[in-house]
């Protein structure tokens, strides 16, 4: 789960993956190997043996899904290329990758798939264009959903989708899905934490269909909304989940009832989908649906241990652990399996380790940890990992995407924990010392504490009052035309003695797309009035 913002945040943007084909290793990132496999071919065993190039997406490609269980990557697209950059490089071109290429690589598809219907007379909207190339594209083998979404996407097909479904009115509707009896009403199901995988849920599901936005309401564009009904036929790619056979679903929105039972699934992650298409136009394919995503941690304990675990090319490793009550951090080991002996090169191998938990309201990077190991055969990591306790936490190993041959390795992961008591230190002005006592809960510990004070935290309040006034002409927000307003604010502070400052605003930072605020900018002057 590390698609956040932008793409985690709302379904008005489609999230790309970023994919490398063995053509691409190849050519671009000059890769050896015995032969290339088509990706067309379910990757075994057997290509590692024999140092065969497999297709996957990158290792730094974001996986689903989002916070509020939507998919957040919904296509894939190749994710590298040579292409030309700016003079001040010195250069004439490059070689760029991840998802930076492949974002503007799947826009160009649109871009085609746009001028094709305009000269055809093919109507264009934006659900009419997510829905054709996610409708049409091809599942590559080996990866999972969370890493592809619906798959790689597929110009000519998604061009046969737009001219197939041209008369038909209602693919310019979205449909909007929520999960009405879960907090925040998410686009999906996300059941993450131990108790909510353990037991049988009943979640109430809501479609809204949107209509196209039209400058000129009249008689007719509102008698059409009157008279929406769609009768639809609702699937599930899952056993563990049941729905309803139909759905008559008019213009104000309705509901229905789904039972999610992941009670006798085995530890790891499991996904499924509730679709919903044309009761009498199947053809036409999925017009919504609803991710459902379940994690069953592994027993609750405090030393896991996962021998001789296999890396393949496309795989990624996942486990789920919850730390017991009272850790504070935990000590993650990895040990290369590899035979020194055997080993015709000794090579060293390039291992990604990467654990995320998800604490409400806080960004996932708060509780993530992301670090590459490069090992030889036999060679032991450990990583100190910051933990919170009793939430489930995803520890991920996998192989870089360009590692070639057989990778083999040990997992130990060990939780730990040292609290004091209380939990803040304070000291008064005229104290010689303070007194903390420390527990730990899980096993006997050596501590050897020390402080120092490294900053100077003051509190500033503006001169005056602000003014709240609107911005020029163009400064609305496109999605619904509101107006954006400023507020200018004025501080001083003196520093006495020589050294460095920070100013900090904490409701303004260390936030991006989900901030309250379209902006921000900060100028620093001096007493001469020089930034």
């Amino acid at each position: 789960s590390t698609v956040n913002a932008p793409g985690g945040m709302t379904s008005c943007i489609i999230g790309v993956a970023a994919y490398v084909s063995p053509e691409m290793m190849k050519a671009e990132y000059s890769l050896t190997s015995n032969s290339s496999k088509s990706d067309l071919n379910k990757p075994s065993e057997a290509d590692d043996e024999n140092n065969l190039l497999v297709g996957t997406t990158y290792t730094w490609s974001s996986v689903g899904p989002t916070a509020d269980g939507s998919n957040g990557v919904c296509v894939c697209a190749p994710g590298g290329a040579i292409t030309s950059v700016s003079n001040w490089t010195m250069q004439k071109s490059m070689l760029m990758n991840g998802t930076s290429m492949a974002s503007p690589h799947a826009c160009g598809c649109i871009a085609l798939l746009l001028s094709a219907c305009k000269a055809e007379g093919i109507p264009i909207s934006p659900p009419r264009i997510q829905r054709a190339i996610e409708n049409s594209a091809k599942v590559m083998p080996g990866l999972s959903r969370l890493q592809q979404g619906w798959g790689m996407v597929q110009v000519d097909d998604a061009y046969k989708h737009l001219q197939e479904t041209k008369d038909e009115v209602t693919e310019d509707i979205y449909f909007e899905v929520n999960v009405e009896n879960r907090p925040g009403n998410p686009r999906g199901i996300y059941l993450r934490q131990p108790d909510e995988s353990s037991s049988s849920h009943t979640f109430s599901v809501r479609v809204n269909p949107q209509f196209k936005r039209e400058s000129d309401l009249n008689d007719a564009s509102q008698r059409s909304r009157i008279d929406f009904e769609m009768q639809f036929s609702i699937s599930t790619t899952k056993s563990w989940v049941s729905v309803p056979e139909t759905f008559m679903l008019m213009n104000n929105g309705r509901s229905f009832k789904i039972d999610v039972d992941p009670r006798c699934l085995p530890h790891g992650v499991h996904t499924a989908n509730v679709t919903g298409h044309v009761a009498d136009r199947p053809e036409r394919g999925v017009l919504w649906s609803l991710p459902i995503t379940v994690i069953k941690p592994m027993k609750e304990t405090r030393v896991i241990e996962q021998k001789n675990i296999e890396l393949k090319p496309t795989e990624v490793v996942r486990f789920f652990v919850v730390p017991p009550a009272g850790s504070t951090w935990m000590d993650v080991t990895i040990r290369d399996c590899r035979d020194s002996e055997e080993e015709t090169a000794l090579s060293s191998k390039l291992y990604v380790l990467h654990t995320v938990q998800l604490v409400p309201h806080a960004a996932y990077r708060e509780n993530s940890e992301q670090k590459y190991l490069t090992l030889l055969p036999n060679q032991t990591s450990v990583s100190s990992i910051p933990v919170e306790a009793r939430v489930t936490c995803e520890v991920s190993l996998v192989r870089f995407w360009s590692a070639a041959g057989i990778l083999k390795a040990d997992l130990t992961i060990e939780f730990r924990g040292v609290q004091p008591v209380p939990p803040v230190v304070s000291l008064r002005s005229g104290d010689c010392f303070g007194l903390v006592r420390v527990e730990s809960h899980l096993r006997d510990e050596f501590i050897n504490p020390s402080a120092k004070l490294t900053a100077w935290r003051t509190p500033l309040r503006p001169k005056s009052e602000g003014t709240i006034k609107p911005l020029g002409e163009r400064d609305v927000l496109p999605w619904n035309e509101k107006k954006i307003y400023q507020l200018l604010l004025t501080y001083e502070f003196n520093q006495d003695e020589k050294g460095s400052f920070t100013p900090l605003a904490p409701t303004l930072q260390n936030v991006l797309y989900e901030s309250i605020y379209e902006s921000q900018l900060m100028l620093v002057y001096d007493g001469e009035k020089k930034i």
